[in-house]
């Protein structure tokens, strides 16, 4: 019987090596028996102690081989080294990092292919510095924010720069607007850019946005189909004003009355109340009586028609009368539309007493209307005329008083003087006119009148006795601005 060999020791090669991580070592294991022979262990029949792939660094490790119930070990080291990767773009390895981070190729890495730069435009203050973030992007596909860039921007300069900014032999450019200054608005807190002088032409925010409107006037009176004559006014955030024409209203088109209108602009509204009329339909500003032109050419019906009062006065324009003669009175009507007529007739005098030398109170009555005049009662009227001609009387104590015709042709004050002139009405040229289109007067227009006087009034007889000169045959022009 041949004994079995005895196992006596074992050796390990190599005795220490250096692996990737996450991968395993091999060792060649051989083993010596008492015999004197030796064989190479199956790496199947020997363990590997204290061995971790995932830690890097050098790991002492012991290889065990045991045989017929003898074991026996040996010692290496093995050093785990980081993983490595390589680069697609250049072909060079490189490790990851103790975390398996790829931080890219280290030679791409450092090749830089641009740079860029945000915001592409900015504003800033007149000696601010640009507050930009520059970034450069390498080769491996790295992108960095870099600070140590450069540029030839000028913040004294004040408007607007193309600025060029360089880093590492690249550029990219922005644009910069320089301002003298910036502000906040006290109202939104909005901040923006004075102007290039300094001055400020207010918050844009608070100058574009409109807080309400108003139109003006309230009460507007229009033919129907006619546009509506108002002024609408638009007041923004910052307190200033303008007027707007692109207003809408929900006026009914073509309905006649009077209608409580909303104007609106945007989101804004105001109210006002509109009167429609047919054309040609006259509202009477005193009575409010409504009339077509074409049926009272005179004016209002009512007014035209309607004394409120007389007044009355000497022919001879004075206030003395001859002892023993009649009152030669021109007393003249007061409508309620202002215009005056003379009465030639139904009016009572009392209160007057032909021979009663002195100053009288005399009342004339004419229906409901009363008026008083004052006259003085003379033994004799002196007379005397003017070398214009003019007929006048003296004053009571044999003075000259001066020709109180030529006087008011040479003042020019005569803002006090009344005239009264005879008036006919042809119904016949006022149908004419009217039937030859009216032309309606509105305040701020102008109008000229020339009146040539008749001969055979009862006025112009009356001059004729006491004047020498032909001026009553003189045409009047009157004209003004329609109020």
């Amino acid at each position: 019987v041949i004994p079995n060999k005895v196992l006596t020791s074992i050796t390990v090669l190599p005795v220490s090596q250096s692996i990737p991580r996450y991968t395993f070592p091999t060792f060649t294991v051989t083993a010596y028996y008492d015999d004197g022979s030796s064989e190479i262990i199956s790496p199947s029949k020997y363990s590997i102690l204290g061995f971790n792939s995932a830690i890097l660094g050098v790991q002492n490790v012991t290889i065990s081989y045991t045989e017929e119930d003898i074991t026996k070990t040996a010692s290496a080291t093995v050093e785990v080294t980081p993983m490595q990767i390589t680069c697609p773009i250049c072909g060079h390895i490189y490790e990851l990092t103790p975390d398996n981070i790829d931080t890219g190729c280290p030679v791409c890495n450092e090749v830089l292919i641009n740079i860029s730069a945000s915001p592409t435009y900015i504003i800033v203050e007149k000696g601010e510095e640009l507050n930009i973030t520059v970034t450069a992007t390498y080769r491996s596909g790295r992108i960095n924010i870099i600070s140590d860039w450069t540029s030839d921007f000028n913040n004294e300069q004040l408007g607007t720069q193309e600025v060029t900014i360089s880093y590492g032999g690249k550029t990219t450019k922005i644009t910069v607007y320089v301002v003298f200054q910036r502000k906040v608005c006290d109202i939104c807190g909005y901040e923006y850019d004075l102007e290039i002088d300094g001055s400020d032409s207010g918050c844009p925010i608070c100058r574009s946005t409109i807080i309400g409107i108003t139109t003006e006037p309230k009460e507007v009176t229009i033919n129907k189909y006619d546009p509506i004559p108002i002024t609408v006014t638009a007041t923004f955030r910052d307190g200033h004003t303008e007027e707007i024409t692109d207003w809408t209203s929900n006026l009914p088109i073509g309905e006649i009355g009077v209608f409580d209108v909303t104007i609106r602009y945007q989101d804004f509204y105001d109210n006002v109340s509109v009167t429609v009329i047919d054309q040609g339909l006259i509202i009477c500003p005193i009575c409010d009586t409504q009339y077509y032109y074409r049926d009272s050419p005179r004016g209002c019906p009512v007014c035209s028609a309607t004394v409120v009062g007389i007044e009355a006065y000497l022919k001879n324009g004075g206030t003395k009368v001859l002892k023993g003669s009649n009152l030669d009175l021109s007393v003249v009507l007061i409508y309620q539309d202002e215009h005056k007529e003379f009465l030639y007739e139904g009016y009572i005098i009392t209160g007057y007493d032909p021979n009663l030398l002195g100053e009288q109170t005399v009342i004339i009555t004419y229906n409901e209307f009363q008026t008083t005049l004052i006259i003085e009662v003379v033994e004799s009227l002196q007379i005397v005329q003017c070398p214009n001609g003019h007929i006048y009387y003296l004053n009571p104590d044999g003075t000259d008083p001066g020709c109180p015709f030529c006087g008011a042709e040479e003042d020019s004050n005569l803002s006090e003087a009344i005239f009264y002139i005879d008036i006919t009405y042809t119904d016949e040229i006022l149908e004419l006119l009217y039937e030859n289109e009216v032309i309606y007067l509105e305040k701020g227009d102008y109008i000229t009148i020339k009146i040539t006087k008749n001969k055979k009034t009862y006025t112009n007889g009356i001059v004729t006795l006491f004047s020498k000169k032909d001026w009553y045959n003189k045409i009047f022009i009157y004209g003004g601005e329609v109020i």
